[in-house]
């Protein structure tokens, strides 16, 4: 099971998008973050060019940002399938980082 998103995911994201997730994103050590197409760990956070990084979300950030909106969601999995409900969307993977990076970023 993947911990975190990939650069693969943010590439998803139009320019809006990307701002929104900056907004939502406080960076700390320990954490992943991806600049260009480089993927690296935040060691000091004066080193962090927030404006040109984007973070690589764990399972519990992404879990975090969706109860921050306010809305109930729910997370279940059957059948080697992940499914999380958002607003009566449902976001299907066999990957549970990527349904709720679907869903994630429906919000934003």
């Amino acid at each position: 099971m993947k911990q975190r998103i990939s650069y693969t995911h943010l590439q998803k994201l139009d320019a809006q998008q990307q701002n929104k997730l900056r907004e939502l994103w406080e960076p700390q050590e320990g954490e992943y973050m991806a600049t260009g197409d480089h993927e690296e760990m935040i060691y000091f956070l004066n080193g962090v060019q927030k404006k040109k990084s984007l973070p690589l979300l764990s399972l519990g950030q992404m879990m975090a940002c969706l109860s921050q909106t306010g809305d109930k969601f729910s997370v279940n999995f059957s059948e080697n399938t992940w499914e999380v409900s958002l607003d009566g969307r449902t976001f299907l993977d066999v990957e549970l980082c990527s349904a709720l990076f679907e869903a994630l970023i429906a919000k934003i």
